[in-house]
């Protein structure tokens, strides 16, 4: 959360429940709403906290930013960060989630 404070952005909300999706951090930056999520692996032995983020995880996810999206009237854009953290190594990803990637042609006009 801290690292996202650092950078300007306010936290809007710590583990955020959007139906069966979990959130870890929603945060804003000006009207851009951005969902945080955190993976942690004490190893990257397998293929570290960078690969931990799945298929159906990210759909969750970008499916929940729509939601949040739709809730808040000063969204003008959305992105899905990724925190990794292998060991005592911490990355941000940005944007790490792609809409066209994980999402139907019908759930993209939404976006």
């Amino acid at each position: 959360m801290v690292l996202y404070l650092v950078r300007g952005y306010r936290v809007l909300g710590r583990n955020v429940r959007v139906g069966r999706t979990q959130v870890d951090l929603v945060c804003r930056r000006g009207n851009q709403l951005v969902l945080v999520e955190v993976k942690r692996r004490r190893t990257a032995t397998h293929g570290g906290a960078r690969q931990a983020l799945g298929y159906d995880q990210a759909r969750r996810l970008l499916r929940a930013g729509m939601w949040l999206r739709a809730r808040y009237p000063w969204v003008r854009g959305m992105r899905v960060d990724l925190v990794a953290i292998d060991g005592w190594h911490v990355q941000i990803v940005r944007s790490a989630v792609d809409g066209d990637t994980y999402l139907s042609d019908s759930e993209r006009v939404m976006l």
